[in-house]
Order: structure tokens, then C-alpha cells, then sequence
């Protein structure tokens, strides 16, 4: 069974020193102790000891993850240019975490992230977020009568609801808040205009930006 990475896809390796170090190498080498392609994990910080890498797989089978920090720090430290002591550490905070776990039960230990992670999954489904869009509501020219009736029919239906930041009419700014919203957890994500034909509509292009694949008018 995988497990859902959540969002949370950055492992932070610190106390770790590099010299000539090849970063791609390096991510290649996490990828197959993770047993995912090498082109599935990346090197997006570097600093003095401390390295940062970000997965890009959403599902990772929990075998592969749970204990596997002495696994990965020996693989890592048998590269050219890549020093570990005992000091070095690896860390994430999210379901990537369990690599540094101690388990003397690993049956029990998987059964019970199944269930949280099922558990996060529902509740992330039911949490919601409406923004309001444009500057006739920014500016007061009209009242918002969208935002609160979308509120009370998701609240109706069982969704916790925020009401966001009003978005204003460029793309930029929509694809700000949207990307803010995804990476703060919401199942649901709505917004209230910005899809008419004026110059100054920017939702489909905002959306489009953030997901090239996604499906738009």
C-alpha cells in the first residue's frame, strides 16, 4: 500500500558536508533508496551542511519509507564529495518523517499511518476555501452576495469553510492565492468570478497556470 505524501514532499539531510558533490547523483541515489525512478526526486536547496530535497511522487509504498534513514545516509555518504558523521540527521515534516522512525513492530506501525492518513485524506476533502474576485467588490462598488451563500451551502453540507482573500483581476494574483490554498490543505477550492469575457477576467488563465492539464473553458 502507498502512503500519501500529503504535500509534504521536502526531506532536509543537515549535517552533511559537500565538496564536488553531484547533486544530481545525490538525488538519484534518494530516489532508488526510496524505490522511485531517479528522475523522481531533485536537490532544491543547498547550503553549508544542510541539503534539501523534494519528491516528486504523491504515493510512496510505506515499506520504502519507514527506518530507512541509516539506509539512505549510508548510500548517500558512499558518494564522491558527500561526507556523513554520526551528527548528520534527516528530517521532514510531513509522512516523510518515518524514515527516521525506530520500529520494533513495522506491521502495527503501517496499519495505524493507513488509518491516519485515510483519516487526513477525509478531512482534507472537507475542508473548503471561497475567494471573492474582482474590484467591483474589492473597491465596495457592489455587495458580495456570492461568498456567503456558497459559505452556508458548503457549511450545510458538512465542509468547514474559509473565506479567503479577495483576488484581484490579474493572473498573477490568482495564481498566488490558488497556490497558497492547495499548499495549506484545502479539498475544495472555489472562486466566485473572474470567468466572463472582459480583459479583466483571469480565472481560466490563472488555473491554466497552475495546472497546464487542467480542464478550462
Amino acid at each position: 500500500m502507498g502512503l500519501n505524501l500529503l504535500e509534504k514532499t521536502e526531506l532536509w539531510v543537515n549535517e552533511i558536508t559537500l565538496k564536488n558533490a553531484n547533486l544530481t547523483q545525490m538525488a538519484g541515489t534518494v530516489a532508488k533508496v526510496l524505490g522511485l525512478q531517479e528522475d523522481k526526486v531533485m536537490v532544491v536547496d543547498v547550503r553549508p551542511r544542510h541539503i534539501t530535497f523534494d519528491v516528486l511522487e504523491k504515493n510512496i509504498p510505506q515499506e520504502n519509507i519507514l527506518g530507512r534513514e541509516d539506509d539512505l545516509l549510508t548510500a548517500l555518504g558512499a558518494l564522491p564529495g558527500v561526507s556523513i558523521t554520526p551528527d548528520t540527521t534527516i528530517h521532514s515534516n510531513g509522512i516523510l518523517g518515518l524514515i527516521c522512525a525506530q520500529v520494533k513492530n513495522p506491521e502495527e506501525v503501517l496499519g495505524r499511518i493507513s488509518d491516519m492518513t485515510q483519516e487526513i485524506q477525509a478531512k482534507i476533502a472537507r475542508r473548503a476555501i471561497v475567494f471573492p474576485t474582482g474590484f467591483e467588490i474589492r473597491q465596495g462598488l457592489i455587495e458580495d452576495t456570492n461568498t456567503p451563500y456558497l459559505k452556508k451551502l458548503l457549511e450545510d453540507n458538512g465542509y468547514k469553510v474559509t473565506v479567503g482573500e479577495i483576488i484581484d483581476d490579474s493572473p498573477e494574483d490568482m495564481l498566488e492565492k490558488l497556490s497558497d490554498a492547495l499548499s495549506r490543505g484545502f479539498g475544495l477550492i472555489l472562486t466566485t468570478g473572474g470567468v466572463g469575457a472582459e480583459d479583466k477576467d483571469h480565472t481560466v488563465e490563472g488555473i491554466a497556470r497552475l495546472d497546464p492539464t487542467a480542464a478550462t473553458p
